[in-house]
């Protein structure tokens, strides 16, 4: 018996043993394929061979709810890859296995993992990344200064003490910052180019005047920050349209 493909919302969804479904050209609005049990190796190399045709298109792993996703060693599959998801992951041993991915990596997702002690330097050998999303982990966090072609960045359930480690990704427009307890954002006009900044639920965070000093932005997005209880004074309030501030 075959794995059945799947596609919602953008995702092919695939699961073991694959089957010729599953490598049935994919739909224009493909935008990612998935799978929570692990593949065999022909699979994976099957897989890896289908997904070079469509660059544009990225690959998640995520779940593992039978435990078969240990590892990332997998990614030895796909050296050509140039989006990859790996989400909500308990077992997995370590993130070594995105070694294997290619320097010319463009976007990467690091979801919840059990274990919050994997280094970020590895990171480092992405110098094209343009995307990147880190929950949870925040070992070596200074690692992320090196990737200065980011255009995109959201750290969620992370504390910083305060933004210096982004002062050198000058071509920063998008910033999302989610949960965690970084409160000291007097660094955010000296980061890039930001045209958007994100905040939400931001334990302790009191102060949000720093985006009142942002040259460049054009609009943020604040949420459950229950101790800021004002907005700052804008010089140009036609420059963007700032929703209300919610709890």
């Amino acid at each position: 018996m075959t794995g059945t493909a799947r596609f919602d919302g953008g995702i092919r969804q695939v699961a073991p043993p694959l089957g010729p479904q599953d490598l049935t050209p994919l739909e224009p609005q493909c935008t990612m394929v998935q799978f929570a049990s692990r593949l065999s190796d022909d699979d994976m190399r099957l897989l890896a061979d289908f997904l070079a045709g469509y660059p544009d298109v990225g690959l998640r792993v995520y779940g593992s709810y039978d435990r078969s996703i240990t590892d990332l060693d997998f990614l030895r599959f796909f050296p050509r890859l140039r989006k990859f998801s790996v989400d909500a992951i308990y077992e997995l041993a370590d993130l070594k296995g995105i070694g294997h991915l290619s320097p010319e990596l463009e976007k990467l997702v690091i979801g919840r993992t059990r274990s919050k002690s994997f280094s970020l330097r590895t990171l480092t050998r992405f110098p094209h990344l343009r995307e990147l999303y880190l929950e949870g982990h925040q070992k070596d966090i200074d690692a992320i200064g090196r990737l200065t072609s980011l255009e995109d960045l959201t750290l969620r359930s992370i504390t910083l003490s305060d933004l210096s480690a982004l002062l050198l990704l000058t071509r920063l427009v998008s910033l999302d910052v989610k949960l965690g307890g970084t409160r000291e954002l007097g660094l955010l006009p000296g980061i890039g180019r930001l045209e958007y900044v994100e905040l939400w639920m931001i334990r302790g965070l009191t102060d949000v005047s720093p985006l009142a000093t942002v040259p460049t932005l054009t609009g943020f997005h604040l949420q459950a920050l229950k101790n800021v209880t004002r907005l700052p004074s804008f010089e140009a309030p036609t420059r963007f349209e700032a929703p209300p501030c919610s709890r």
